[in-house]
């Protein structure tokens, strides 16, 4: 089963004044990883002061840009207070095409603009109606974020597209029901997509 939002914690953030950011990303620092991060994000961080751009998780960033942990409950609201939240891959992925992780359905499930680097998985597979920006390298990220900072109302047909191919296929609402259609439970099924229109019809 692919990953999917897990939208009672990823939907309906709230722009906050002092998470207002260019440019917001959440997530650890590590070695592994660290080969994309120095790519894609360092280059963002100097000079001081060019972009506004805020970075959490649970592992410390090298930098002045991280600002530290952040609660679950708080991330939608980063989220909603960035012009852009990146989704940054693994190597691996970048050079074999594979592995679809969940930051991109989390951004866009909260009405969040993303821009992704490429792989063809996730390109190809799942979000083949241009709900994401995709950029094939660090020249192309750092130019297309530039673009979007200076142009934010173009990133709302993004905006739309991601939000709904999510809420219309990519909760876990839909990843349970996948479960107990393969299981043979038809009404728990049935349960499961009523608990989907519930939420919306009580958030939206």
């Amino acid at each position: 089963l692919l990953n999917a939002s897990d939208i009672f914690d990823y939907t309906n953030g709230e722009t906050i004044e002092s998470l207002k950011s260019d440019l917001a990303f959440v997530g650890g620092y590590w070695g592994y990883k660290s080969k994309t991060f120095d790519k894609y994000l360092f280059p963002l961080l100097n000079p001081i002061g060019k972009y506004n751009v805020k970075i959490f998780g649970n592992q410390a960033w090298p930098g002045m840009h991280y600002c530290g942990f952040i609660p679950d409950d708080l991330v939608r609201n980063v989220f909603s207070s960035a012009t852009i939240c990146p989704n940054l891959s693994e190597p691996h992925s970048q050079d074999f095409g594979m592995d679809i992780n969940e930051r991109s359905f989390k951004i866009l499930s909260n009405k969040s603009f993303c821009i992704s680097d490429y792989t063809s998985s996730l390109a190809e597979q799942v979000f083949t109606n241009d709900e994401l920006v995709f950029v094939k390298s660090p020249d192309e990220f750092i130019d297309r974020v530039d673009y979007f900072i200076k142009n934010p109302e173009e990133r709302l047909p993004y905006i739309k597209r991601g939000y709904e191919t999510v809420m219309n296929n990519h909760t876990y609402f839909h990843r349970t029901a996948q479960i107990c259609e393969e299981l043979g439970l038809e009404k728990e099924k049935n349960d499961c997509m009523k608990g989907l229109k519930n939420f919306l019809g009580e958030s939206n």
